[in-house]
């Protein structure tokens, strides 16, 4: 918009006897340098039409350009206050940061429709999962099932898990298949017990096996595992926020915290040095999946929305997601609750259902899981649907601590290793759910718990939710952990927890 431009709207204005605060003078005037189908002047002639309705004020203020017009002006609130937080002090946000991203992989767009069988899918898994193992020191001298019956002595086979049960003697029986045929191996050692008891089913392990006795015993078990690595991190100090599971559109969705964490994203609100240092270096905001409730996810869920409309539950997370400040960048991928298929992998959330979403220039739509590097850092986002079955099967683990069954799925080097639970996964030509390369975060949501840790330089994160305890979760005694948030430093790969229920203090979870 030109000055010339910017004086005929004040002109108009004060033809009517208005006067343009500041405040609002300068909203209009950014405004005015993007293109747009209605102009300053258009806009200033409607507040003013409006206004002498009303017989209100002749001073024309912020909340009446968005009264007015909405669309336009939602976001104008959080970034006038960011502003004026600015000139007491707070540091700009990061929007003169360099972004550095790359989509490494992103499974919604690998799907291979017309596949009817899951003989693809396995063979794919196994001989993904196999080239990993023989990465391992002890990968080499692999055999072939098949050739089992040749070997008298000690031999390492591998394969997917198919069948575990325990014996009459105090033992543990599994079944092992490759490509090759399955064979049944016998495990009496209380060592090599514990190591089968920490394995999945259908999970992909290398096993050292003595045939000399007329049957197979287990001497030694191997998962794929992640390897002993450096991690990789940013050359410049920027900050990532990741969460996950909002659910907007159910009763339990906590508005008026995400409300706080939206303020906080504009510098609002928080006035330390640690605050000051986060906002001025924010760049980047991944959200792990369940923006919305959805509608029809099981039954009853009538009953616990506040939005029955799916199209509206979208329309909702839209209007929030434009109070983010337009230089961070958002990446969103889908979860159970969300409007697109169930069975993993999960494509990205479709148009159809969330136009406002992907009206935003700054958010980018991804599948489930997706793999990307944020300055060099790559980041693996999953909601984390097979949680439930690790949870389920696994000794020892707990919805509290979500991290230790994600240490599970790292191990497994799979991010759904069992088949046939609770975890839909669709047959798909190409095993797209093996974690083929080691990421330095991974970040899950869906079990509404917050957790962290770091295995093998690669940090853990699982980012809680914004839902209140429902009577599902009640009656299973699942206590959620909502509205907090984690903040990396990419630099360090370091995290601090925010909370936004009641405070706005940082500090550990």
């Amino acid at each position: 918009m030109t000055t010339n431009s910017l004086q005929k709207a004040l002109v108009e204005a004060l033809s009517f006897g208005y006067q343009i605060s500041p405040k609002a003078l300068t909203v209009l005037k950014d405004f005015g340098k993007g293109r747009s189908e209605i102009s300053v002047e258009e806009i200033v002639r409607k507040v003013i039409e409006e206004k002498a309705r009303g017989k209100s004020s002749k001073s024309i203020e912020i909340d009446d350009l968005v009264s007015v017009f909405p669309d336009i002006f939602e976001g104008v609130a959080f970034r006038l206050s960011r502003s004026a937080s600015m000139a007491s002090g707070v540091k700009e946000g990061g929007k003169d940061l360099e972004s550095e991203v790359e989509i490494v992989s992103d499974s919604g767009s690998l799907l291979s429709p017309g596949v009817e069988t899951f003989s693809f899918l396995f063979k794919s898994r196994y001989e993904k999962l196999v080239k990993i193992l023989m990465e391992r020191p002890e990968g080499r001298q692999l055999i072939k099932i098949s050739k089992m019956g040749k070997e008298k002595g000690n031999a390492r086979i591998a394969g997917l898990v198919s069948v575990k049960r325990p014996t009459k003697s105090g033992g543990v029986e599994f079944t092992l298949d490759d490509d090759t045929g399955n064979v049944s191996v016998l495990v009496s050692s209380s060592e090599v017990k514990k190591a089968l008891s920490e394995i999945t089913l259908d999970q992909c392990i290398m096993v050292d096996v003595d045939a000399s006795q007329g049957r197979l015993l287990a001497k030694n078990i191997f998962q794929p595992d992640t390897p002993s690595r450096v991690a990789s991190t940013s050359k410049k100090t920027v900050y990532a926020v990741f969460l996950s599971d909002l659910h907007v559109g159910s009763d339990k969705f906590m508005e008026s915290a995400f409300n706080r964490f939206l303020e906080w994203l504009n510098g609002v609100t928080g006035r330390s040095e640690e605050d000051e240092e986060i906002i001025g270096r924010l760049k980047y905001l991944v959200i792990g999946g369940d923006i919305v409730d959805g509608v029809g996810v099981f039954p009853n869920q009538e009953y616990e929305l506040a939005e029955q409309d799916v199209y509206k539950q979208y329309e909702m997370v839209a209007k929030k997601l434009k109070l983010v400040p337009r230089h961070l960048q958002m990446f969103v991928i889908p979860g159970n609750h969300d409007a697109t298929r169930q069975a993993l992998p999960q494509p990205m959330i479709p148009r159809k259902y969330a136009e406002g979403l992907y009206s935003l220039l700054n958010v980018r739509m991804l599948g489930d899981p997706c793999l990307f590097k944020l300055n060099g850092v790559s980041v693996l986002t999953y909601h984390g649907r097979s949680l439930d079955d690790v949870l389920a099967t696994t000794p020892g683990l707990s919805y509290q601590r979500p991290e230790e069954a994600m240490k599970v799925l790292l191990r497994a080097r799979h991010l759904a290793p069992i088949f046939g639970h609770r975890t839909p996964i669709a047959p798909e030509r190409e095993d797209s759910l093996v974690i083929e390369q080691v990421p330095d975060i991974f970040h899950c949501g869906h079990v509404h718990a917050v957790g962290e840790d770091n295995y093998k330089s690669t940090l853990i994160l699982n980012s809680g939710c914004w839902q209140a305890q429902t009577g599902y979760q009640a009656n299973l005694g699942i206590s959620p952990r909502p509205g907090i948030v984690p903040v990396v430093n990419l630099a360090t790969i370091e995290v601090v927890w925010k909370e936004f229920l009641t405070s706005f203090s940082l500090g550990s979870k």
